[in-house]
């Protein structure tokens, strides 16, 4: 998470004697002498609900607590230090400093670790996943991104007040990256209906070995899935990517952010040298 920036957390929930209206709450101090209190009411039940806060979040997540309360009578339920919270990964948060760059990803968790892998290995680069289910259906909650990777992503699965949420971030300044899986993709969508292109149908991108090598990559990677792409948008700039043209991206301005668009699946591809 970044520091001082509207952070999504996921809290999951239920009640095996509900349903029982309760009163969730979370103190989050911010330096010596304020803290901010986030308050949300909720409906619990046997069946277990995962609702999303926004929060600044601080350094100081040993005394930033989730306090549970009876609605009606106040009553203590149960409480919880975010630093001793189940993460989704196992790992405690950490936060990423202002001058380091933070990317989100999201879409394919197969291969999710080899792109944060690509990533990660830089100091001054922070990777975080957030499952496509988890996604902010909030444009606050992408506030600590530099970059959003929706890796291999189904667009029939992220529903729309997601990608509204997402294609609004982007509007205020984000930077919104794409690559293509291969499931069906819809005719139209929020998110689809700002990319530099149209995705068609599942091809091979087929490069040539000399290239590929002088991008340090290895030849069992001159076959690369992807998506044909079609109706590319006037306003759009193409780039050729791994030194080939045959394969290239493309990116056009939305609002004051950008999005770019890659058709062939990148995940997979491992370099000779962590810098590039």
């Amino acid at each position: 998470y970044r520091l001082g920036r509207w952070t999504p957390l996921f809290v999951t929930l239920s009640d095996p004697t509900g349903p029982r209206e309760v009163e969730l709450s979370i103190y989050n101090p911010l330096g010596q002498q304020y803290a901010m209190q986030v308050k949300q009411m909720l409906a619990l039940n046997p069946t277990a609900v995962t609702v999303p806060l926004y929060v600044p979040l601080s350094n100081n997540l040993e005394e930033t607590t989730l306090t549970i309360r009876d609605a009606r009578s106040l009553r203590f339920l149960g409480q919880l230090k975010l630093r001793d919270a189940d993460m989704m990964d196992g790992r405690s948060p950490s936060a990423v400093n202002d001058d380091d760059l933070f990317i989100g990803l999201s879409g394919s968790l197969q291969s999710a670790r080899l792109v944060s892998g690509q990533f990660g290995s830089d100091d001054s680069m922070a990777v975080g996943y957030v499952s496509p289910d988890h996604l902010p259906a909030a444009a606050i909650g992408y506030e600590g991104l530099d970059v959003l990777i929706l890796n291999q992503p189904d667009f029939n699965q992220i529903d729309a007040d997601q990608q509204r949420s997402i294609v609004q971030w982007v509007r205020s300044g984000g930077l919104l990256v794409v690559w293509p899986g291969t499931a069906p993709m819809p005719a139209s969508s929020p998110i689809m209906d700002i990319l530099p292109g149209r995705l068609g149908e599942n091809m091979v991108y087929d490069l040539p070995i000399a290239q590929l090598k002088r991008a340090g990559l290895a030849a069992r990677f001159a076959h690369l899935k992807g998506r044909a792409v079609e109706d590319v948008s006037t306003d759009a700039s193409t780039a050729a990517l791994l030194g080939s043209n045959v394969l290239h991206s493309y990116r056009r301005w939305a609002g004051m952010g950008q999005v770019m668009m890659i058709p062939a699946d990148l995940s997979s591809l491992l370099f000779d040298d962590p810098r590039r």
